[in-house]
């Protein structure tokens, strides 16, 4: 069974998806539900809306596919990465967009110094709710802290290994020299992550996926799946082991010719 969202995530379609969704649940049984995303995102509140439903079918068995076709922005992201661990995917092409909170405001009236205080109050605090959400659900996806560390950790040792071939797969224009420095970095942090204690290594993910809220730009799809936001991207292998270099067997004569430098 699948169900689409598409479009702004606001409160008509939260609850159109949730209609849908429990038509699916409680009239045809199913067990395993497809949601196709190609979202520019939208309200928190529509957001946690459809997540709630999410959530509660997956912790009654329910397997969750998320896809995301060309866009899953804001809060469309969040709701891919909500999918069930191992069947959260998306396109090659697809834009991947994390970011922060925004004020979205219609009111004719002037903003004051007052309410534009309470307002920058009111986003601190949804952002530190949202980082924490999110990093939460993940957590508590791969089947608890420890778990989510060694999954992520062994992520970025095999991304490390394979970047450049990724890299040249996933763009047809390559990312900027500096913007894969700093992805570089932040990939080879997150692959030491099991060096360190429970706590400091969850506040290490943390940080890193800040970073990328922070930049309220594209994400790049092998970072998101380092993150353990997505598990898969269409027609790539990412869990493909690195090809190993073995060093040529000298032949007879190579051989010798060592030999006769011997002492």
């Amino acid at each position: 069974a699948t169900i689409k969202l598409t479009g702004p995530v606001d409160s008509a379609a939260s609850e159109a998806f949730c209609k849908q969704f429990a038509i699916l649940r409680e009239d045809y049984r199913y067990e395993e539900i497809r949601v196709e995303i190609d979202s520019p995102g939208g309200a928190l509140s529509a957001m946690r809306q459809v997540q709630r439903v999410i959530l509660e079918a997956k912790a009654q068995g329910v397997l969750i596919q998320t896809h995301a076709h060309c866009l899953a922005a804001s809060a469309a992201a969040i709701l891919l990465s909500s999918g069930t661990l191992g069947r959260r995917s998306v396109n090659p092409e697809a834009h991947l967009l994390f970011h922060h909170s925004r004020l979205m405001t219609h009111q004719a009236a002037p903003l004051t110094a007052e309410m534009a205080g309470s307002a920058q109050e009111h986003i601190k605090q949804c952002d530190r709710w949202l980082l924490s959400h999110v990093q939460h659900q993940l957590t508590i996806e791969a089947g608890g802290p420890t778990n989510f560390i060694e999954l992520v950790a062994d992520r970025a040792r095999r991304t490390l290994l394979r970047y450049d071939e990724l890299v040249a797969e996933l763009f047809v224009v390559s990312p900027a020299a500096v913007q894969q420095r700093e992805e570089r970095k932040l990939i080879k942090q997150l692959s030491e992550l099991e060096e360190k204690p429970t706590d400091a290594a969850l506040r290490s993910h943390s940080a890193a996926l800040r970073k990328t809220f922070d930049r309220d730009q594209r994400i790049n799809l092998l970072l998101a799946y380092t993150l353990g936001l997505i598990d898969s991207v269409d027609h790539i292998d990412l869990e493909q082991e690195p090809a190993v270099v073995e060093a040529p067997v000298p032949s007879l004569a190579e051989r010798s010719m060592d030999n006769r430098h011997c002492p």
